[in-house]
């Protein structure tokens, strides 16, 4: 932050000394730094400055590749070319952005180079490694960032890992300056980034936006138009480009697949009762702003979803009232109750954000311990196991998530309830919610959210821009 804002703030805490001002922080172009920050962003600008230093690809092969458009087919071109170190591919859903990897990878594979695919989140790892099997792609290695870089989730870890010649970075978006500051930090020399993505999500939660930079300071980059979606998903395709595109006129209600207003506690019981008739517990997902809002939607979730049961642990609801003036009311957890993962943890290979289902309690052996209770999750992909005495400093209901824990992710149903404009940038919020669906979606909201949805946001000044 810059220094002035910084002494503001040392101020209104009640530290009015010099001496030990600027412990633990570096002074750098009249800004206040934390050292992982200052560190990362120079390695990004440096890196910047080499890609731009590059001869411009301009003998890109126009050979097509099979089964790719003409635009996926000069991303694969672009992406082989021997002075593209670095290339950016966007898109929207629907575009065709996981079959351009899957040939990418394919084409690498002829000439003996390999390629892995890691993402943010795991629930985001896991879907690109089943979209790459179901493209017939088997030899990519794929996984989260902090696992492929051996990071702790403490942000430590060790560069010069991965030897791959490919490094493709889903959801690029995500990642905040430090942590593809050390992505770089472990490339090989003769490695090419590749960062997927779309610009118009939410930012990181973490200083820098270094995906929407580096397409500003014009690193090769591809972007899909062609869209690819079917005929019953074309209603989301229209309204998430809508809001791309802050078109001025809402969409109807039959564009929109559902609209309806947040007071239609019919209405939005009802999308509710659907999806719990017809779907997966974990193939919907409710989505909100806020997490007290959060919160309440999940006990409304849980009575419709999963009313009966014993409750094998609890957590504490801090949006609830209180008991006795402090003390906040519990939250039950069943078995059946779909859960969310709320931090990462490598002994129990669960990550932020994953969605599983509580099957049942049964003692398991953790790494090379002895048995214990633990709750037992399931999904699609994997099982999980976590010690019941723990369980509730990792696990918390999760029928309904914040937009922001939903990032990375995509589900067959999203519902959207918003009765209130969002405050922090509403248009990326509206943006990153809607495009979370992949077959129906239903928005409750309020009268004014499309203006809210298609609002301009304040630009944010690039400090790494800047320092270019």
């Amino acid at each position: 932050m810059p220094d002035w804002k910084y002494s503001k703030a040392r101020t209104e805490a009640g530290l009015f000394g010099d001496e030990h001002k600027y412990a633990g922080v570096i002074i750098d172009k009249g800004r206040v730094w934390l050292e992982r920050e200052l560190n990362a962003e120079r390695v990004l600008a440096e890196t910047l400055k080499t890609i731009q230093a590059l001869p411009n690809p301009e003998d890109v092969s126009a050979e097509p590749v099979d089964g790719l458009n003409a635009e996926q087919a000069h991303f694969v071109r672009l992406a082989m070319h021997p002075n593209v170190r670095c290339i950016a591919l966007t898109g929207a859903a629907g575009t065709g952005k996981t079959w351009s990897l899957a040939a990418l990878a394919k084409e690498a594979n002829k000439l003996n180079h390999h390629m892995c695919v890691m993402a943010f989140s795991g629930k985001a790892a896991n879907r690109a490694s089943e979209a790459l099997r179901d493209n017939d792609v088997d030899t990519v290695e794929t996984g989260t960032i902090h696992r492929m870089l051996g990071i702790s989730p403490t942000g430590k870890g060790a560069a010069g890992y991965l030897t791959h010649d490919y490094v493709v970075v889903d959801e690029a978006s995500m990642l905040p300056n430090w942590l593809i500051g050390m992505i770089m930090d472990s490339l090989k020399d003769s490695a090419t980034l590749v960062l997927v993505g779309d610009p118009a999500q939410l930012p990181p939660i973490g200083y820098g936006t270094p995906f929407r930079d580096f397409l500003t300071a014009g690193v090769p980059h591809v972007n899909l138009t062609q869209n690819y979606r079917q005929a019953n998903q074309q209603a989301i395709y229209e309204v998430c480009t809508a809001i791309r595109e802050r078109v001025s006129s809402e969409p109807s209600s039959q564009a929109a697949a559902r609209i309806a207003s947040s007071e239609d506690d019919n209405a939005s019981t009802h999308a509710v009762k659907t999806c719990l008739e017809d779907l997966h517990l974990l193939e919907w997902q409710v989505l909100a702003w806020k997490n007290d809002e959060v919160e309440h939607l999940n006990l409304q979730m849980q009575r419709m979803a999963n009313p009966r049961g014993e409750a094998w642990f609890s957590y504490p609801g801090w949006s609830l009232p209180r008991i006795n003036g402090n003390r906040p009311q519990e939250i039950d957890v069943r078995v059946g109750d779909k859960l969310m993962i709320t931090r990462n943890d490598y002994k129990f290979e669960i990550f932020n954000g994953e969605t599983y289902i509580f099957t049942g309690v049964e003692r398991h052996a953790i790494g090379n311990g002895k048995p214990v209770p633990c709750v037992r999750l399931e999904s699609p992909y994997q099982v999980r196991f976590v010690p019941r005495d723990e369980a509730a400093d990792y696990l918390k209901l999760g029928y309904a998530v914040t937009t922001h824990k939903a990032q990375g992710s995509g589900w067959h149903t999203v519902i959207v309830f918003q009765p209130d404009n969002v405050k922090f940038y509403p248009h990326s919020w509206w943006y990153t919610s809607v495009s979370r669906a992949s077959e129906q979606l239903y928005v409750f909201a309020g009268r004014g959210w499309w203006q809210n949805a298609i609002s301009k946001e304040r630009p944010v000044k690039s400090t790494l821009l800047a320092r270019l």
